[in-house]
């Protein structure tokens, strides 16, 4: 962090991607975050981002947020603790339209009761993720390259251990996601994908980056691509990569990795059809990140001692960096976490705050926590996600991340 470079984006704005070199400098660019952020413009939470998308398609998944993301049906199930894990709920597909279980939720009887709600989403919800499908990726190998080239029979365990996990950890939407995308909460995926695993039934930004490591380490480019080509075709659709494979994951996104993935994967393959079709689609979830009506932007004028810069008019002006940080405009409990939000939003925290954190991929950190240093003491057991304040923070590693993806 000693080190200071300033680069210009393609709109020829000056940006640091490492922040201030000494702690007094730090805290002037954070205390001016304060008064330089832009003010929330009207776009829609849920397609807040330009994009081209398929009319009917954001339609039927308007359809599924009647159930998934908002609403009276949503609130009971979680606040009457249907389920143990708030996100069960969510995943659960829906045997019949929205607008038909609104309806008859609507018309039960009333004081709703635990023992009515269960009987109620068992007649009209599938199973927690049954739309989304075991998938043995096709370019598997029990033994890849990798195992001959090492010495070590621990290390040739590990990697076959490995090597079992992406059988288990494979996956592919049904058919029925595109059939009826309107009674899921399943974003549908041309290609295969592998997803984290446990809870975590659908593929996610950045654990994808990881796991395209992963892949093209055991030689499996196929996977590695198709996955990569998932996250592309999101960006197509909604104008970025949602935070992960779910319609209540659309109103954010995950640190910008996708850049280095493309990259990744082309060193693999050698690919430029591939290579040349995805530079254009990264074009526009760089133009997302530095859409001033995203929120995401903020103008930081430079620290005290740095340099200043003469316009055309010879007028000295203080310099101003633009730099990025995350942000939800959504400030409503996450739905797969709907339970938890209302307990902390009760408690004072803001959901908006909780959302842009999860936007980080730290949730949750202290790095994004505001504390009065006389009653903090700075151990784990003094912090709580009411403190959370990452809207106030411009993370290092991020605008590291968009200073790669400019480079």
């Amino acid at each position: 962090e000693k080190k200071k470079k300033t680069h210009t984006h393609t709109n020829g704005r000056k940006k640091s991607s490492i922040m201030a070199s000494t702690p007094a400098a730090w805290a002037n660019v954070v205390s001016a975050l304060a008064i330089a952020v832009a003010i929330a413009s009207g776009l829609s939470i849920l397609h807040g981002a330009r994009h081209v998308v398929s009319a009917s398609l954001a339609s039927a998944r308007a359809r599924a947020c009647l159930v998934y993301c908002s609403g009276d049906l949503l609130d009971a199930v979680q606040t009457l603790m249907l389920f143990n894990d708030s996100k069960t709920f969510v995943d659960m597909p829906m045997r019949a339209d929205p607008e038909e279980i609104t309806r008859k939720f609507a018309a039960l009887r009333r004081p709703l009761t635990k023992e009515i709600l269960s009987d109620f989403v068992g007649r009209y919800f599938y199973e927690a993720g049954s739309d989304v499908l075991t998938h043995v990726p096709e370019d598997w190998v029990p033994k890849p390259p990798l195992v001959i080239r090492l010495g070590s029979e621990e290390a040739k365990n590990w990697v076959m251990d490995l090597m079992d996990k992406w059988r288990v950890l494979g996956r592919k939407t049904a058919d029925s996601v595109a059939k009826y995308p309107q009674r899921t909460s399943t974003l549908f995926r041309e290609h295969p994908f592998v997803v984290p695993g446990g809870r975590f039934r659908e593929s996610y930004y950045w654990d994808t980056y990881w796991i395209v490591k992963g892949l093209l380490e055991c030689s499996m480019t196929l996977t590695a691509t198709n996955v990569v080509q998932n996250l592309l075709n999101d960006v197509t659709t909604f104008g970025f990569v949602p935070n992960g494979g779910r319609v209540y994951y659309v109103t954010r996104t995950q640190p910008p990795l996708l850049a280095p993935m493309v990259a990744d994967v082309y060193e693999a393959t050698s690919d430029t059809d591939f290579l040349a079709s995805a530079v254009q689609v990264l074009d526009k979830e760089y133009q997302f990140w530095m859409d001033e009506t995203n929120l995401r932007v903020v103008s930081v004028p430079a620290p005290a001692g740095d340099s200043s810069v003469i316009t055309g008019d010879s007028k000295i002006q203080p310099k101003v960096y633009t730099l990025n940080r995350y942000y939800s405009k959504d400030d409503t409990p996450r739905p797969e976490s709907y339970r938890e939000d209302l307990e902390t939003r009760a408690a004072g925290g803001d959901c908006r705050e909780i959302r842009s954190a999860a936007e980080s991929g730290w949730d949750f950190s202290s790095r994004w926590m505001e504390s009065d240093s006389k009653t903090k003491t700075g151990s784990a057991r003094d912090w709580n996600l009411t403190e959370i304040r990452i809207t106030n923070v411009i993370p290092v590693d991020l605008n590291s991340f968009m200073y790669k993806m400019e480079d």
